[in-house]
């Protein structure tokens, strides 16, 4: 989103929101599960728009994919690809289906891509986690009881200051 004017800005915002819609209501292809649409890139001249999606996970029919693969990690990676490619697949539908609903003079080419920032979220809170387990007990034990010291001496002086301060 480099560089973006704040027409193209209006015009991706709204391509966004019309599209997590149409995707939702209008295409009926079974290989396209649960997609999120969580950002629009259109270029200068809007005649390009990449789509970015996130793919949330869907319950198989069948336990036996989930056997023959050799992890959860490729079962994910083959959904999204699945995903991806009915809903390039479907482009041309969607772009007619929002030149409908869209008062531009040409509807940009979608092309949609996977974005994996929610994954890499998720990624990196884990990994802040795991390095905090370990020095949080010891940190509890240490500053806690402090803590409740501070606080309680506060609170007692905030009392003895009002019960001097009150009028009448």
């Amino acid at each position: 989103m480099a560089n973006m004017t704040p027409r193209g800005q209006r015009v991706a915002d709204q391509i966004q929101r019309e599209l997590a819609t149409l995707i939702q209501l209008e295409v009926s292809d079974p290989r396209v599960g649960m997609v999120s649409v969580t950002g629009v890139d259109v270029s200068r001249d809007l005649a390009h728009a990449r789509v970015f999606v996130t793919v949330l996970n869907t319950p198989s029919a069948s336990d036996e994919a989930n056997d023959a693969l050799s992890s959860p990690g490729d079962l994910d990676k083959l959904e999204v690809e699945e995903n991806l490619k009915a809903l390039n697949q479907a482009a041309g539908y969607l772009r007619t289906l929002l030149a409908k609903r869209l008062a531009l003079r040409s509807v940009p080419k979608l092309q949609f891509r996977y974005d994996s920032s929610i994954e890499n979220g998720a990624q990196l809170s884990s990994l802040i986690d795991s390095a905090l387990k370990p020095i949080w007990p010891s940190m509890a034990t240490i500053c806690l009881p402090t803590i409740i010291a501070k606080r309680g001496a506060q609170k007692a002086k905030r009392a003895t200051h009002t019960r001097h301060c009150r009028v009448g």
